[in-house]
C-alpha cells in the first residue's frame, strides 16, 4: 500500500461482480467493450467516455468503484 491507501488485487470476473456488470460467455471483445462502456455512461454520465475507444477508461473507472466498494466493506 502505498502512502497508507490499501490495494485490492482483483480479476476481471471479481471487479465485475463488485460493480453488478453481467459476464456473459460468448461475448466478443467489442460487445465487452459496450458493455463496459454503458456501465459506466450509466454511473459517470459527464465523464469523458463518448467514443469506443474510451472502453480503457471506462474499465478503470468501474475498477476503481470496486475497489471502492470494497474498501468500505462492501463483498463479494
Amino acid at each position: 500500500a502505498c502512502c497508507t491507501i490499501p490495494t485490492v488485487g482483483l480479476d476481471p470476473k471479481q471487479w465485475r461482480k463488485a460493480v453488478s456488470i453481467p459476464v456473459p460467455q460468448g461475448q466478443s471483445a467489442m460487445q465487452k467493450a459496450h458493455t463496459l462502456l454503458a456501465a459506466a455512461r450509466a454511473r459517470w454520465p459527464n465523464a469523458p467516455l463518448d467514443l469506443a475507444k474510451h472502453n480503457g477508461r471506462a474499465a478503470a473507472l468501474l475498477i476503481a468503484e470496486a475497489g471502492r466498494i470494497l474498501a468500505l466493506g462492501g463483498g463479494l
